[in-house]
């Protein structure tokens, strides 16, 4: 699977912007920003979609009342989703993004501007193109 992290518009450092087309299937955006706590693992914000080929896509760590989507949405890729956020176990705000397919995640490649198509490693900064 090959992600092109989109280019957003007046919001872009924070909006999140779908990567595949597909169906909204879960959105939670009531809560508030968490914090470095564990106690705050269950109050993430997340968007979900779910894709033609029965992947889902979540995106979490989203701003209170930062979804840009509803339940049953149908979006396009680089369509805005959500405003990322600080929500749940969080040390600053950013975006969690993962696939799972058939139960498991899925290895996802990101075009950032160093590299096309390569895998994030986790603690790394990177720039969208």
């Amino acid at each position: 699977m090959f992600t092109q992290i989109p280019q957003c518009s007046a919001e872009a450092s924070r909006v999140a912007g779908h990567t595949r087309s597909g169906t909204v299937r879960r959105v939670i955006d009531t809560f508030s920003p968490g914090g470095p706590c564990k106690s705050n693992l269950p109050f993430c914000n997340i968007v979900e979609i779910e894709h033609d080929d029965f992947s889902v896509a979540t995106y979490g760590h989203l701003d209170f009342r930062g979804a840009r989507v509803a339940c049953g949405d149908v979006v396009e890729r680089g369509a805005p989703i959500a405003i990322s956020g600080n929500s749940g176990w969080t040390y600053a705000p950013h975006l969690h993004f993962h696939v799972v397919a058939e139960g498991q995640r899925v290895p996802t490649l990101f075009e950032v501007s160093t590299a096309k198509g390569m895998i994030l490693v986790k603690g790394r900064h990177y720039t969208r193109v």
